[in-house]
């Protein structure tokens, strides 16, 4: 424990605590840290992908309202 809190404080604001997270299960964090997150994640859901340019077939009248009399 001792020197896990020593590795913590010497990086800290280097994103070191999340990669030790990240090496952990669920079940082993600390219930401090995975109620955080549960309240984190409900109250800022992960939002819908959005569509990249190119991904939506666009029909030909829509084009030439788009661009106009050629």
């Amino acid at each position: 424990m001792d020197n896990m809190l020593k590795a913590l404080k010497s990086n800290k604001g280097n994103g070191y605590a999340a990669r030790l997270m990240d090496l952990c299960e669920v079940h082993e964090l600390p219930v401090s840290i995975t109620d955080f997150l549960t309240r984190v994640y409900e109250d800022f859901p992960k939002p819908a992908p959005v569509a990249q340019p190119g991904d939506e077939r666009v029909e030909e009248e829509d084009v030439e309202d788009l661009v106009g009399d050629l």
